[in-house]
């Protein structure tokens, strides 16, 4: 997400409108590749996650048509298993542990974004908004990378 980093919006507002971009296309993602992996697990897993991405993508439309409505849970740890992987790109052949590793690194990028548009912001309702946001994404890369581990790092 290094390019991500490096944004600078002009208002609020184009902050908010790339935030919901990202959660449309993260709902996008989620429900394009629930239907086309063989594993149902991880299917189960993306509708799941489609579903939360629209709710993020609402949140956000709230916050930008001023009904801030927020509730800050108590901090997620983050495993951070799979930070150090070498990126993997999706494609059609995907198998259960790339698309394990593809929703990762989009959680990730999501939660670098979040924590970006949070250090920039000069409100306190939008800084809690991209920080509630922040913990909801690190919940998603938690919960995969738990099924990671269960499916790919444990022993025996």
């Amino acid at each position: 997400m290094s390019d991500e980093k490096m944004l600078n919006f002009e208002s609020v507002t184009a902050a908010l409108d790339f935030a919901i971009a990202k959660e449309q296309e993260a709902y996008d993602f989620y429900t394009e590749w629930s239907e086309k992996l063989e594993h149902d697990a991880i299917r189960q897993v993306f509708r799941e996650f489609a579903v939360e991405e629209l709710k993020h993508r609402d949140l956000i439309t709230d916050a930008k048509e001023g009904k801030l409505e927020l509730k800050i849970d108590e901090k997620v740890r983050d495993l951070k298993i799979t930070d150090y992987f070498v990126d993997v790109k999706a494609s059609a052949g995907m198998n259960y542990q790339d698309a394990l590793q593809v929703a990762i690194q989009a959680e990730r990028g999501s939660i670098e974004l979040y924590g970006h548009l949070a250090s920039t912001a000069a409100s306190t309702d939008i800084i809690s908004l991209f920080e509630s946001l922040v913990q909801e994404e690190t919940r998603h890369k938690v919960r995969l990378e738990k099924i990671y581990d269960d499916n790919f790092l444990k022993e025996g």
